[in-house]
Order: C-alpha cells, then structure tokens, then sequence
C-alpha cells in the first residue's frame, strides 16, 4: 500500500510543479523505480516458470544498474556536498539489503516454493528504500543543493546506466555462450529462455531524457 500512496504523491508532485524525467532528478529516479516496481509485482503474480525467469532478468538487469548508477553519479556527487551523512549512508545501506536480494533470486530455481518469498523480500527492500529516498533524502538534498543542480546530473546517470546495462547484458551473453549461463536459478533460465540476451526485452519504457 505504501508505494502506492508514495507513486500516487509524486505523480501529483510531478503534475502541479510541471517536473518530468528531463528536468527533475527525483522525477528520473522515480520513473524507474516505478518500473522496478511494476514489474517484481508482475513476477510475483506471475503463474508460468517461463515468464516467472524472462520477469527475474529484467528486475536484475535494470534494477542493478539503476542502483550502480545512482552510487556512482547521485551518491557521489552528494556525498561531497555538504549533506546529511547519516541519509546517505541509510541509502547505501538499503542497496546492500535490495543487492542481497537479488542474489537470492539470482540463485534461487523459478520453481522452488522460495522462490515468490523472496520476491516479496526484494518488494519489500525495494519499498522501503524508495520511500525514504524520495520522501526524505531527496527532497532534503534539493533544499542543500538545489534542485537545478541536482538536475544537471541526470544525462550523466543516463549514461552510466546504460554503459552498466550493456555491460552487464555482455557478460551474460559470453556465459551463455559459453554453456554456463546460470543454469540454475532464475536469472540464467530467463535469458535462456529467451534464446539468449538479443532476445531478452528488458521491459521497461525508454524514457524521453534516455533517447538523447
């Protein structure tokens, strides 16, 4: 119910302040953890193995190089600022919990009973981070630094997520190719169930500041 009530506030935040992912710091990182989030609620629901693996890789890919992203360019740039501290150690804190989860998943099979107990802890992890990032941390952050400056990081974050993504993608592809794509748990039987990376939809919107 919480990430409801906190998409519903930004939703409303974003309509009456005019912000959009190509202006707004807090509007960018919101658009993926929205994305983040419809899609664990889809691999939770999610009946079919098949769809449950394709669903898992997603997450992995998209929410792991979100995370990455965000502690190089956002984490780092506030953390030599004059800032609160104690938030930003609390974020990094919560990506350590939201990484632990995902390696559960990473090496958990779609078809053990553990399997949607786990996605409801990444939910969970996933939840309560964003809250307290776009709730607390940011807000607070735009009011230090500014939110034009903040801002300006955005094309950055861009960037490094996608080099991340690709990345990432490569090196499941050479370990698939290689026969050693994860065969057991989730993450691999999703690319391979998708006959490899070329094949794997990732499942999230381009935003408008990424096409740039």
């Amino acid at each position: 119910m919480r990430d409801k009530i906190d998409k519903m506030k930004e939703d409303v935040r974003e309509f009456v302040t005019g912000s959009n992912t190509d202006n707004d710091l807090r509007a960018r990182l919101h658009a993926d953890h929205e994305d983040v989030g419809n899609l664990i609620d889809r691999m939770i629901s999610a009946k079919d193995e098949s769809m449950r693996s394709e669903l898992c890789a997603r997450v992995v890919f998209l929410l792991t190089a979100h995370a990455r992203a965000e502690e190089e360019v956002v984490y780092g740039f506030l953390h030599q600022r004059a800032i609160d501290r104690g938030d930003l150690n609390e974020a990094m804190r919560d990506h350590r919990e939201i990484d632990r989860c995902l390696d559960q998943l990473k090496t958990c099979s779609v078809a053990d009973p553990k399997f949607v107990e786990y996605c409801r802890g990444l939910k969970e992890a996933v939840t309560h981070h964003v809250h307290d990032e776009e709730n607390t941390f940011l807000p607070q952050a735009e009011k230090d630094i500014g939110q034009e400056r903040l801002a300006a990081l955005i094309p950055q974050f861009n960037q490094r997520k996608s080099e991340l993504m690709t990345q990432a993608l490569r090196a499941v592809e050479r370990g698939w190719q290689a026969g050693q794509g994860a065969q057991t748990g989730a993450m691999g039987q999703g690319v391979q169930s998708q006959g490899g990376t070329d094949g794997l939809s990732m499942g999230f919107e381009e935003h408008p500041s990424q096409a740039k």
